[in-house]
């Protein structure tokens, strides 16, 4: 490691927090929820303002002093800050996206089994569910994502978190807990 252990756990500590930051931004997704399932709304086409706005402080703890980054922090520390405070999003990110499409899912195989109870009445086959299209807007706001931490100085393409968000948006393992946030 480049840090020692007391250097380390100072930019886990302050990367909690700024982490933290992101998590108003994150409950927007519930939002998204409730505007699909109340509305006839098409399948969505760009992402949500909330994904890339969960990661706004981080961005800008980051940058110059006098922009109101960190002046006391060096290159190195400010990209490991950067790093962990946007793997922390990205799987508090993917825990949320986890629970609201897995919650989807489960309501509507439960819709369709009672409908079929009802009559034997087919789902219907003319177009995208509201989860399907909920899973479409995650997916959309997996890339603003990526975005926004590209931005903020920071390649998630490895990042644990974030490939977490990404399976979920693709719909392997909606509803399944997301790994622990590194650091």
């Amino acid at each position: 490691s480049k840090f020692d252990s007391a250097e380390a756990e100072a930019l886990a500590a302050a990367a909690a927090v700024a982490a933290a930051g992101g998590a108003p931004h994150l409950a927007q997704l519930r939002g998204v929820v409730a505007t699909f399932r109340m509305t006839a709304r098409p399948a969505p086409t760009s992402p949500s303002p909330y994904a890339a706005a969960c990661l706004g402080g981080i961005g800008a703890l980051v940058g110059p002093p006098a922009a109101g980054g960190l002046e006391q922090l060096t290159a190195p520390a400010a990209a490991a800050f950067a790093a962990l405070a946007v793997s922390r999003v990205a799987s508090q990110f993917a825990a949320v996206a986890s629970d609201v499409l897995g919650a989807l899912r489960r309501t509507e195989s439960s819709l369709r089994r009672l409908k079929g109870r009802a009559g034997g009445v087919a789902a219907a086959a003319g177009g995208p569910t509201d989860a399907d299209k909920i899973a479409a807007q995650v997916a959309l706001d997996a890339a603003s994502f990526r975005e926004a931490a590209a931005r903020a100085g920071v390649d998630v393409g490895g990042d644990a978190g974030f490939l977490a968000l990404e399976a979920v948006a693709r719909g392997e393992g909606a509803g399944a807990a997301a790994p622990a946030p590194a650091g």
